[in-house]
C-alpha cells in the first residue's frame, strides 16, 4: 500500500527545521600548522578552534607520545592535508584521559556517518561530522606525526 503524501509532510518539516540546528561550518581557516615529522601542511577550518598540546596514549593506556598538538573546534570541522597522499592518514577516535587523550578502543570512526573524505590532486580534506575527539595519524618514509582534533557541540 503506497502511503498518502500528506501522511509525509511532517517528516519533510522536521528535517527542514533540523536541519537549521547544525551550526554553520564556515571556509575561514582557523588553525593551521606544519606536521614536525612528515612535513605535511594542516589546516583546520570551523567554528573556531584552539590549540594546546597533549599527551597521547595506546589502546593499553601506555604513553605512546607526550607532545602532540590538539586542536578544540566549537563545532564540526573540516581538516585539510596537503603534501602528504590520502593513503598516508588514517582516522580513529580519541577518549579523554588522564590529561591528555587515548586512542578510543571500542569503536572506529565510520566514513559517511562520522566524516565524508574528499581527495584532490593536491589535498586531502577530512569533514568531521560528529562530536567527538579524533586522532589523525599520519606516516610517511619520513616518520609518523599524529594530530588530535576534538569537535564540540556548540553550548
Amino acid at each position: 500500500m503506497k502511503t498518502p503524501y500528506f501522511l509525509n509532510i511532517p517528516a519533510a518539516c522536521l528535517a527542514v527545521c533540523l536541519a537549521g540546528c547544525a551550526p554553520a561550518r564556515t571556509a575561514e581557516i582557523t588553525w593551521q600548522g606544519t606536521l614536525a615529522a612528515t612535513g605535511a601542511a594542516v589546516a583546520l577550518s570551523g567554528s573556531g578552534a584552539a590549540a594546546q598540546v597533549l599527551p597521547l596514549y595506546t589502546k593499553e593506556r601506555t604513553l605512546l607520545v607526550e607532545d602532540v598538538t590538539f586542536v578544540q573546534a566549537d563545532a564540526q570541522a573540516d581538516i585539510t592535508f596537503t603534501g602528504v597522499a590520502a593513503d598516508a592518514i588514517t582516522l580513529d577516535f580519541a577518549a579523554p584521559y588522564e590529561a591528555g587523550r587515548l586512542y578510543y578502543p571500542y569503536a572506529t570512526p565510520t566514513e559517511k556517518i562520522d566524516y565524508r573524505v574528499e581527495t584532490g590532486a593536491d589535498a586531502t580534506v577530512y569533514h568531521l561530522d560528529t562530536y567527538y575527539d579524533y586522532v589523525f595519524t599520519v606516516t610517511t618514509d619520513a616518520g609518523t606525526d599524529y594530530l588530535m582534533v576534538g569537535c564540540a557541540q556548540p553550548q
